[in-house]
């Protein structure tokens, strides 16, 4: 990338003006790296679907120190953190009960989602979390907060969703809002309205027992009539054939909510982060549910009040037993012992006295047949395995550097 920077560089005239650094950015030095004068402006995009588990709070103090000027801009300049409750179930599938599956979905880490794209129950209206000022001085509140969520709609809510706006300067600001909320958390989709008697906001009373999408609602959406009852689910759905006629089509309240969703926009490649909790708790509207919302090290995450909700299910090996001498779960265990070899592979990486594990991977991957091995699951470790040694086998390699933030998956090409 810097070498192609540079061609273009000098193919515009500008090598006089513009000097390309091949550097890692935490190891940047003023005066050896860059002018001695420094750099007075930064301009990052250095962000997560949690805004922070890349560690760019890290690298921004050390670019800050090492770099910057006194006086100098960072875009963006501050982000705001927003969330709201959802219920995220498999139950059924084609009319196959799949709720074992719901047991696997729990992990103490969060993941990065295309929201648009899973299938969810909105149950609470979005709430402001944290803010983040990465200009000046000022601070927010960004390590502690307890939230008060209003739900408008009933369910088991199981997880929290969240994602940020990020202010570019004091006039212009992005967003990673799923479908239906805008800038600041506004809701531009009344989801908490399909119910029988309701039908403000979102939609139009025909005085007639149905429901008429709004203009609020544009595309193929706009003009379909939604009516309760008589079809034997719920609800059901009028729409258009083209040629003057309509047909009908039996709609679960769910997936009536789900047929009103206005068109997709094209979302950036952050997503937005989900969060499963420790425990589901039954909401119903026009009620208020408590949850507190805690940032440890760049990592936020989402609890219930002490002895609210049940319990969800865990996979085995994600579950803990006790600790230090008492007795240990041995699904953990397994994989528990597996990082520690690793571990201690990675130890020795500076001896420079071993062959790269790219080779033993290679012979692995090679025989995956015979090993009765999955091919995708090898390769996925041979390159965390390969990108692990380089960075434990670099002289000079940043100290906020992750594997995580290095081996994530890419939730979409932009």
């Amino acid at each position: 990338m810097c070498d192609t920077a540079r061609h273009i560089v000098a193919r515009n005239g500008l090598s006089d003006k513009i000097t390309v650094v091949n550097k890692d950015v935490g190891l940047l030095e003023r005066g050896t790296h860059i002018r001695a004068l420094g750099a007075n402006l930064v301009v990052a995009d250095f962000f997560d679907s949690g805004l922070l588990h890349d560690n760019f709070m890290f690298l921004l103090e050390r670019v800050k120190s090492r770099v910057l000027q006194q006086d100098y801009n960072i875009v963006p300049a501050a982000a705001t953190i927003y969330c709201m409750g959802i219920e995220s179930f498999t139950k059924d599938v084609q009319g196959f009960d799949f709720s074992s599956f719901n047991k696997y979905r729990w992990d103490k880490d969060y993941e990065a989602v295309d929201l648009s794209t899973l299938r969810h129950r909105k149950l609470t209206k979005p709430k402001k979390v944290f803010e983040f000022f990465f200009q000046g001085d000022r601070k927010g509140r960004s390590r502690e907060n307890v939230l008060k969520l209003e739900v408008v709609n009933p369910g088991h809510m199981n997880a929290i969703i969240f994602w940020f706006d990020l202010h570019l300067d004091e006039q212009e600001t992005i967003t990673s809002a799923p479908p239906g909320v805008a800038m600041g958390g506004v809701v531009t989709q009344d989801y908490g309205q399909l119910r029988e008697g309701s039908a403000s906001g979102a939609f139009e009373d025909n005085d007639d027992g149905t429901f008429i999408a709004s203009d609020a609602f544009v595309g193929e959406k706009k003009g379909y009539a939604f009516k309760k009852g008589e079809l034997g689910q719920g609800y059901y759905v009028d729409f258009p054939c083209g040629r003057g006629e309509q047909q009908n089509a039996s709609f679960s309240l769910a997936e009536a909510e789900e047929a009103i969703e206005p068109p997709l926009q094209d979302g950036h490649h952050w997503g937005q982060a989900l969060q499963y909790l420790e425990r589901a708790v039954r909401v119903q509207p026009k009620k208020r549910i408590t949850v507190l919302a805690k940032r440890e090290g760049n990592v936020i995450k989402f609890s219930l009040k002490e002895g609210v909700g049940s319990r969800v299910g865990k996979a085995p090996w994600k579950v803990e037993w006790g600790g230090g001498a008492s007795v240990e779960n041995p699904h953990y265990q397994r994989v528990h012992y597996c990082q520690l070899l690793v571990s201690d592979f990675l130890m020795r990486l500076r001896s420079k006295r071993f062959p790269p594990i790219e080779k033993d991977m290679k012979m692995m991957l090679a025989n995956c047949g015979n090993l009765f091995l999955d091919p995708a699951v090898v390769t996925e470790v041979y390159h965390e395995f390969v990108v692990l040694e380089m960075i434990h086998g670099q002289p000079e390699f940043c100290p906020g550097a992750s594997l995580e933030a290095i081996t994530k998956r890419i939730l979409k090409f932009s």
